[in-house]
């Protein structure tokens, strides 16, 4: 059990090491436009996966829809400090 969660840790401590790289390299403000772009992406990816059931998809791709508008306001926020 313990190797389980070791390798947990050190999974989760290689992701944020290749995050901090990413935003000493591109900047936070580069990071938070491409992840807007992930969650852009999945929203599309949501609607084009149930095009013949729009509605019982429609909640989801406008959660991702919303989480790309809060990361582009947390964007432009971020440009100005």
């Amino acid at each position: 059990m313990g190797n389980v969660i070791g390798k947990q840790i050190a999974n989760e401590n290689d992701k944020l090491d290749m995050l901090e790289s990413l935003i000493d390299s591109d900047g936070l403000d580069s990071v938070i436009d491409l992840l807007a772009k992930v969650a852009s992406a999945k929203a599309d990816h949501i609607l084009c996966s149930y095009s013949d059931s729009y509605d019982a998809c429609d909640p989801e791709a406008d959660r991702w829809d919303s989480i790309v508008v809060e990361l582009l306001k947390l964007e432009r926020k971020l440009a100005t400090i």
